[in-house]
C-alpha cells in the first residue's frame, strides 16, 4: 500500500542516504526495469546490484547499502521491509503457499491493456507517471479486467471447488503459468546478501569519491 497522500504531500524523487540527498529516477518504467534485471539468468548477483544501482541513480552513493535499501524502499512504495512481510495485499498473497500473482514483465500485454480500459491511459505513450501513483493505480484495477482475473486464477486455491470449476481453473492457472516465480523483492534480497557484491563494486570503482 502506498503511505503518501497524493493529494498533500509531494511524492518523492530524491532519497536521504548518510546524511545526502541524491536524486532517484521514479518513473514507473524503472521499476520494470529492475524487475527485469532481477529475472535475467545471464547476470550474476554482482552484475544485477550494479546494473540496478545504475537504472536508479543517476550519481550512485559511496553508501553501497544505503542506496540499495533506498531504492528496496522506493520500489516498495515507501513500505518498511517488515511492513512487506506482514502485507496481505489485494494481489500478493492469498494462500499458503504465497504464490506470485504477476510479473510485469511477462503480464505486459494484459497490464497496457487494463490501463487502457479502465483509466484510458496508454502506458506506451505516456512519457511520465511517478512509480508510486502507478501502483496505487495498479492496486486499484477492478475485477472485470483481464488482468485482474489473471491475478485471480493464479492465487485463488482451488481446495472445496466443484470438480467442474476446479478443472477450468486449473486449465487456466496452468494456462497464465508465470515462467519465473520467485519475487522480485526476494531476489534482490538474495542478491544483497550476497557476500562479494560489495567488494566486487568497491574494486569496480575504488579510488572514485562518487560512481558516476
Amino acid at each position: 500500500m502506498v503511505r503518501y497522500n497524493f493529494l498533500v504531500e509531494k511524492l518523492p524523487d530524491m532519497v536521504d542516504i548518510s546524511g545526502r540527498k541524491y536524486e532517484i529516477r521514479s518513473d514507473f518504467r524503472v521499476g520494470f526495469k529492475l524487475e527485469e534485471i532481477m529475472r535475467n539468468p545471464n547476470l550474476t548477483d554482482e552484475m544485477k546490484i550494479l546494473d540496478m544501482l545504475n537504472e536508479y541513480y543517476p550519481v550512485i552513493p559511496m553508501d553501497l547499502k544505503g542506496a540499495i535499501e533506498k531504492e528496496l524502499w522506493f520500489y516498495r512504495c515507501g513500505n518498511e521491509k517488515s511492513e512487506q512481510k506482514e502485507k496481505k495485499g489485494r494481489y500478493r498473497y492469498r494462500n499458503r503457499k504465497q504464490e506470485i500473482a504477476y510479473s510485469f514483465c511477462q503480464d505486459a500485454p494484459y497490464l497496457y491493456a487494463a490501463f487502457l480500459e479502465q483509466y484510458g491511459i496508454d502506458l506506451c505513450e505516456v512519457k511520465y507517471m511517478h512509480w508510486w501513483k502507478f501502483c496505487s493505480m495498479f492496486e486499484s484495477l477492478n475485477e472485470e479486467t483481464q488482468m485482474s482475473k489473471i491475478m485471480y486464477y493464479r492465487q485463488v486455491s482451488t481446495i472445496g471447488m466443484p470438480k467442474e470449476k476446479r478443472m477450468y481453473i486449473t486449465e487456466m492457472k496452468n494456462k497464465y503459468r508465470l515462467n519465473d516465480l520467485t519475487s522480485t523483492e526476494n531476489k534482490v534480497s538474495l542478491a544483497q546478501r550476497n557476500a562479494d557484491w560489495r567488494e566486487y563494486i568497491k574494486n569496480r570503482y575504488r579510488g572514485l569519491s562518487e560512481v558516476k
